[in-house]
């Protein structure tokens, strides 16, 4: 099944709390900072059912077409298929966007891969990448990756610090773990679910032992709170950012127009060289003039790193 560009926007519009600038969130589908990439995001669904990409952006199996990006790859023709899918994709929107969900489901691949030594150490991981796996590629859903831990001082363990700093278990129930303490991750408050894992030195040991697990966790699971930093929406004209907002003749326009002001200007101001390198000085500071102006309509950015504190 892959979902609909509207589906996954109701999918996060789920009472999560998320926070910026201080100020609670309660729809992270309309709110500046975030809406330009849920808007993205939700084309690049839209996208394996428009005719036009479908082919492209999905494939079938058993009758049933499936999202591209989340295929287990095989052969060399399944991440031709991935990248070619990902080229569209930028093509399509008239820019680059990361930390879509297409590139984290990834490294469930590698522990697929990893089955046998898995099963060393208890089949039952092996299983749930598995499960988990087809789960993915079943329900579609938006998965991210919440590996970067605050770092706190290095020279000392989690417990000679603030022991909550780092994601541990707290208890076990007959229902599963409770966990408590932070991560750093890109586009979480706008996700479905992240692939939690530790990333801190020598994990194994004995006494870090409640800090290394690894577990799916859902972004509107209870007690998980997003607190982003401040995004680039709002610091400059509407104009300037939001690329899936514009049609891209718009965009095209907008470049040709700043492209031959470089231009003009790069000229005037090359007057003093000798006309031999004169040309190729034009050239090289339009293309330059191209790529850094801030009025460009790549010139601003509007996601945010966030930050996720699982509270118990």
């Amino acid at each position: 099944m892959i979902r609909t560009g509207n589906e996954y926007r109701a999918s996060i519009r789920d009472g999560r709390e998320v926070w910026i600038n201080g100020e609670r969130v309660h729809d992270v589908t309309v709110h500046p900072a975030f809406r330009p990439v849920v808007d993205i995001r939700a084309r690049i669904y839209d996208m394996a059912h428009d005719p036009a990409t479908r082919e492209r952006m999905s494939y079938e199996e058993e009758g049933e077409r499936y999202a591209i990006g989340l295929k287990l790859p095989f052969a060399a023709a399944d991440w031709q298929a991935k990248r070619d899918a990902v080229d569209l994709v930028t093509r399509h929107i008239g820019g680059i966007v990361t930390r879509v969900g297409d590139e984290t489901i990834g490294e469930m691949w590698s522990l697929w891969d990893g089955t046998d030594i898995l099963n060393e150490i208890d089949p039952r991981f092996a299983e749930n990448i598995a499960r988990h796996i087809r789960l993915a590629i079943a329900s579609d859903p938006f998965h991210v990756s919440a590996n970067t831990d605050p770092k706190g001082d290095r020279s000392k363990r989690p417990q000679d610090q603030d022991p909550d700093m780092l994601v541990h278990v707290v208890r076990e129930t007959d229902s599963g773990i409770v966990i408590r303490g932070a991560k750093y991750e890109t586009a979480a408050a706008y996700a479905n679910q992240a692939f939690l894992k530790p990333t801190i030195a020598n994990w194994g040991d004995a006494k870090l032992s409640d800090y290394a697990l690894g577990c799916i966790l859902r972004m509107d699971a209870k007690g998980v709170k997003h607190i982003c930093r401040t995004g680039f929406a709002g610091r400059a004209p509407a104009r300037d950012g939001a690329l899936p907002h514009r049609p891209a003749r718009h965009r095209l326009q907008q470049l040709k127009r700043h492209v031959n002001v470089a231009h003009a200007t790069s000229r005037s101001e090359g007057s003093a060289r000798s006309a031999q390198h004169r040309p190729r000085g034009a050239r090289c500071a339009t293309r330059k003039a191209a790529f850094t102006h801030p009025n460009l309509p790549w010139g601003r950015f509007h996601a945010a790193p966030l930050t996720i504190l699982v509270r118990e």
